[in-house]
């Protein structure tokens, strides 16, 4: 899994110092790949800029994981999450430029346990973003990102409803197109 990340991140990389053009312009594409700190796997995003420094995000995920038990059935769990958010890029005369973002995520988790579904929830959450981008070449950046979201978790088995929130911080590079 870390070669084929290493190899996404030079596919990515080497676009960004050759091509030229305002990055942050109505009409641009921005795609990147990123790791936070709360699922620890790679995660794609996919923003359109709507108006200059203003981009619509859209960030897709789906994960599925084996935990072993020592003391009876492994466990499967099956997360897919669906996002939209706004950002907005504050130009500068630099290679720092700060963002800030305020969207909704929602998730669907299923575990399975010996064949038997134990867990069934369906989350939708609030999320903000502030977050710094350091710019390489014409069309490449690295973007660091603090997030705090919150929520309502349903779990449909039991038609129990909890509220949450949590925050994470992530790393990732994007590719202006």
């Amino acid at each position: 899994m870390r070669i084929l990340a290493a190899v996404v991140m030079c596919a990515l990389f080497v676009p960004s110092v050759v091509c030229a053009e305002e990055r942050f312009d109505r009409g641009s594409f921005r795609i990147s790949l990123g790791i936070d700190s709360a699922a620890g796997d790679l995660s794609p995003d996919i923003a359109y800029f709507v108006a200059n420094n203003l981009e619509l995000v859209v960030h897709f995920d789906a994960q599925s994981l084996k935990i072993e038990n020592t003391s009876g059935p492994d466990d499967e769990l099956k997360t897919t999450a669906l996002g939209a958010a706004m950002f907005y890029d504050f130009r500068t005369n630099s290679s720092m430029v700060p963002f800030l973002g305020v969207g909704l995520v929602g998730y669907h988790t299923e575990v399975v346990t010996a064949g038997v579904k134990t867990n069934d929830t369906d989350e939708v959450q609030l999320s903000l973003a502030a977050g710094l981008r350091f710019l390489l070449g014409e069309r490449g950046s690295v973007d660091l990102t603090l997030t705090g979201t919150g929520g309502s978790l349903e779990d449909n088995l039991s038609s129990a409803s909890v509220d949450f929130s949590h925050g994470q911080v992530g790393i990732s590079y994007s590719l202006f197109l």
